[in-house]
């Protein structure tokens, strides 16, 4: 939950994501810019999305107190919809869109995350091999859902520039979700990689350039 004691404070980061299909065969399919910025008591993450080949065009901005992580507010920009949710009196709020239909958002937070997180828990976990926590997180439409998270230990990675380091691998597992896995610098904690599996011998790696 926000603030939990083993959460470890992480310094910001900012990186661009090669997105590519790299199984069964290669193939570019977008990138992925994200940016970390600490505002006092406050952390400001920014993505901005484009991935051509699935039609995608996503700016969000994400706001958490910091260094609980407790979720503050959340804006979600396509080119048809925007999303903003803020986080009043202890209570999600705001306009969300499901299924391209608007929808009200006004739910309790209680101890969940808020969304546009799990990259910064995975990179603020413990980095102790056989770690498990689960954690409840608020989607944009203000369900909530529960994800568990996996360290499941080191390995060596070739960075975009032919370098070696070693990274922590971390699994993300979700209900009715493919697994999520992200690899972290062992020493820096930077996010060095995602990667996951939306069908049976397809991979898609989004890769820091």
């Amino acid at each position: 939950s926000p603030g939990h004691p083993d959460l470890v404070a992480v310094a910001p980061q900012a990186i661009r994501l090669a997105v590519r299909v790299v199984q069964p065969v290669q193939q570019e399919l977008g990138f992925v810019e994200m940016a970390e910025v600490l505002d006092g008591d406050q952390l400001i993450m920014t993505s901005n999305v484009k991935i051509q080949a699935a039609g995608q065009d996503q700016q969000d901005t994400t706001t958490v107190a910091y260094p609980s992580l407790a979720p503050i507010s959340r804006v979600e920009i396509q080119p048809t919809q925007e999303e903003r949710l803020d986080v009043v009196d202890g209570r999600l709020v705001g306009v969300a869109f499901e299924d391209g239909e608007e929808v009200a958002v006004d739910v309790e937070v209680g101890d969940a995350f808020g969304p546009g997180i799990t990259r910064r828990l995975a990179r603020s976990l413990p980095f102790v091999e056989g770690y498990v926590a689960s954690f409840d997180q608020l989607t944009g439409s203000g369900e909530i859902s529960t994800s568990i998270f996996r360290v499941t230990g080191q390995e060596s990675f070739t960075t975009a520039d032919g370098s070696e380091t070693m990274v922590w691998v971390i699994v993300e597992e979700e209900e009715d979700t493919p697994d999520y896995f992200y690899y972290v610098d062992a020493d820096t904690r930077e996010l060095l990689q995602m990667a996951f599996t939306p069908q049976p011998g397809v991979r898609v790696e989004m890769t820091a350039e």
